[in-house]
């Protein structure tokens, strides 16, 4: 019973994803490649903030250390969410990377 209430949980979440900077979206080198130059912090922060004035709601970092949490003031009120770079599927080849915000 517990599983089904956690993983029911888990999909009820709002998630969205942002758009990384080109070169850190579309690395040189394979994806999954041991170089792949990880995207620094800032990069990802300011990615968040230019989605957050291009939806026009405000926000603020609670953590800006990796993982990055942050809080989104929206219409119904604050929502607490937090960053990752995740690895495209939807490129036959499984290239680029963006960042994918969950809520917690």
């Amino acid at each position: 019973m517990f599983n089904f209430v956690q993983n029911f949980k888990n999909a009820s979440l709002k998630s969205f994803r942002v758009d990384l900077p080109d070169e850190y979206a579309f690395p040189a080198s394979y994806p999954g490649a041991k170089d792949y130059p990880t995207p620094p912090d800032n990069a990802v922060i300011d990615a968040l903030m230019k989605y957050s004035e291009s939806t026009h709601e405000a926000i603020e970092f609670i953590s800006t250390d990796t993982p990055i949490r942050f809080s989104l003031i929206t219409k119904s009120g604050p929502e607490i969410y937090q960053a990752n770079i995740a690895k495209g599927t939807h490129h036959p080849r499984n290239l680029g990377y963006y960042i994918s915000c969950v809520q917690i």
